[in-house]
């Protein structure tokens, strides 16, 4: 290998999860070629780049320059992109991110052993503008900021704009960074959630907080009633002290009322601040529509919604007929989806986890239902869930999942236990990211 920091040329084969193009040095004395690493670079490309220390039996690289260039290569519209650790992929085409996606999720399913016959489907929409939710962090000393980390950094980066917002958003971030509102922030507050409704219409804050003072109550409600005056679609705002990520969250402060009814097709859903909702405006309503096309409920058919957040697909298709049990775990998602499956008129709310639910059910003997829902975090479902899915064998089993890799891990054990791959759909959430969500319906015969 040749030595840290050396500048070498490389010609980079694909994309790879992450975002990172992947290269290779020339062969070593035993004729083994190291991976190369290079983040901002395209398949097809010869760049000059230089190798950066790691400890692993890869290297990284930092681009240089690009000698030659893909024909995919664009212009990034966001002035930070490279900076920011948001986005990764605003120098390719929109065609060529979700090509890309495609081929890291055909590597993925192939690297446990499968290898669907059936052709995989992409579900898209504007890759810009997209984003009804964003996350930012604060920074008071030694002047007031709001904005995102920088790339692979803990270093604040104040933004003026973020493309892939959406407008009202850019607008309300651009406000609060402004005297007098900014002033009125309590030095506690760490990170500030903003989240808009389909027609931006409506506005709710989520903050978190560091080691909050007794008196925390009343400067957040000072802060917040002063943002309500300024932000006519604010609706109100939660506080939660800081904690690790996953971890249960519990408000400590609120003002106003912070809820908004977020309306996806026909289904008007009510999101508390703070709640998990997905954060694509545009592809909600088809992705409803594609959950409920492949159940086809009926009245008297049975459905489960695991992980099932606000009810985003419960409440679709309880009102199509199913009889739906929804299992949700989380407080503050599980009290939207009581509210949500109440205004449905059926529907039954399990205030469990996913695999406690499971392992009641099968003590009890629950009878099975036609198609089960599965929408679990980036960690996927895990052994002990996959175990219990194979076991009841519903005939449909609908997954969406967030990473690609614990979603091969997951399938592979379910086709191993009778079921079979109908559709497999790249659903685009995240554009400009790494990012993949994926759609896969399953069939047990």
């Amino acid at each position: 290998m040749p030595p840290r920091n050396a500048t070498v040329i490389l010609e980079i084969e694909k994309l790879v999860y992450g975002g990172d193009g992947l290269s290779r040095l020339p062969e070593d004395e035993a004729g083994r070629r190291m991976a190369v690493f290079v983040p901002f670079t395209l398949p097809g490309e010869k760049i000059e780049a230089v190798l950066v220390p790691s400890k692993s039996t890869f290297a990284r690289g930092e681009l240089q320059q690009v000698l030659v260039a893909s024909p995919d290569r664009e212009r990034p519209t966001c002035p930070y992109f490279t900076i920011c650790g948001g986005c990764h992929l605003q120098h390719g085409s929109y065609k060529l991110q979700l090509d890309s996606k495609l081929e890291v999720l055909r590597e993925s399913l192939s690297r446990s052993g499968i290898v669907p016959s059936i052709k995989f489907d992409t579900l898209a929409s504007s890759p810009w503008r997209y984003r009804n939710r964003i996350r930012m962090h604060i920074q008071h000393r030694p002047h007031f900021q709001i904005g995102y980390l920088e790339r692979r950094s803990h270093q604040q980066l104040p933004v003026d704009q973020c493309p892939i917002a959406m407008e009202s958003l850019e607008r309300t971030f651009l406000k609060l960074q402004e005297n007098p509102l900014s002033f009125l922030v309590p030095e506690e507050v760490t990170e500030i959630e903003l989240f808009t409704n389909q027609d931006q219409l409506e506005l709710t804050f989520a903050v978190w907080c560091l080691n909050p003072r007794q008196d925390f109550p009343a400067r957040f409600f000072q802060w917040i009633s002063a943002c309500l005056a300024q932000f006519p679609a604010l609706q109100g705002a939660s506080a939660f002290a800081e904690r690790g990520r996953g971890q249960s969250q519990t408000v400590i402060a609120r003002a106003g009322s912070p809820a908004l009814t977020y309306r996806v097709g026909e289904h008007p859903y009510r999101v508390s601040a703070g709640a998990f909702f997905q954060v694509n405006a545009y592809l909600l309503d088809a992705l409803i529509q594609r959950v409920v096309a492949a159940i086809t409920p009926s009245a008297g058919s049975t459905a489960w919604d695991l992980y099932a957040g606000v009810g985003l697909f419960s409440c679709a298709l309880a009102t199509a007929g199913a009889a739906v049990t929804a299992v949700e775990a989380a407080p503050l998602s599980g009290d939207d989806l009581t509210h949500n499956l109440r205004q449905t008129g059926s529907g039954k709310v399990i205030r469990a986890t996913t695999e406690t639910f499971l392992e009641q059910s099968r003590s009890q003997s629950t009878r099975r239902p036609q198609a089960i829902v599965v929408d679990p975090p980036r960690t996927g479902l895990g052994k002990s869930v996959t175990q219990h899915l194979a076991r009841i064998s519903a005939p449909t089993l609908v997954y969406l999942s967030c990473d690609p890799a614990t979603l091969a891990r997951d399938l592979k054990p379910l086709l191993e236990s009778g079921y079979e791959l109908v559709t497999l759909t790249l659903v685009d959430l995240f554009p400009q990211t790494f990012h993949i969500e994926t759609l896969a319906v399953l069939r047990h015969s």
